[in-house]
């Protein structure tokens, strides 16, 4: 059983939430913040990882991190993220270029980015999934994307 919260900090995407983001606005056109923690496949249960989003609109573009860790060194996974939830997955958001394999380290860790001209609709469901590339393709973890900049209802 793991315990706290790893937390997932990328340098591009901490810039940009430095300068473009108040989170006093209320201004539409504000970025959206969003966070996942993945979890792991019963078949890989040493994996654990995390994920930021940033949506920007006045860039027309959202930027995506992931930080994986608990991987067999030097392997090579797959990731995107989908709409929908971890238990009802749809459709990937952004193309597949934007989401090249990643290789993991010595220490089977990854920590990859992909940025596309899309927007995450603000209050919209999405998941973060990681797979394998190497023999048959399987699920190494998932995390559902929460929106950290909602409005409280």
């Amino acid at each position: 059983m793991r315990s706290g919260r790893h937390r997932l900090i990328l340098p591009g995407i901490v810039t940009l939430l430095a300068a473009s983001c108040n989170p006093f606005s209320l201004d539409e056109s504000a970025p959206t913040l969003w966070e996942a923690s993945l979890t792991a496949t019963l078949e890989f249960p040493l994996v654990r990882g995390s994920a930021a989003a940033v949506s920007d609109p006045r860039l027309g573009r959202t930027e995506v991190g992931i930080l994986v860790e608990g991987l067999t060194p030097q392997s090579t996974i797959r990731w995107a993220v989908y709409r929908g939830r971890c238990a009802e997955p749809g459709s990937q958001f952004g193309p597949d270029a934007a989401y090249p394999p990643a290789a993991a380290d010595g220490d089977g860790t990854v920590e990859t980015t992909a940025a596309m001209g899309q927007l995450l609709a603000a209050n919209g469901r999405y998941h973060i999934a990681v797979g394998t590339v190497e023999g048959t393709p399987r699920d190494v973890a998932c995390g559902d994307l929460q929106q950290i900049d909602a409005p409280s209802t």
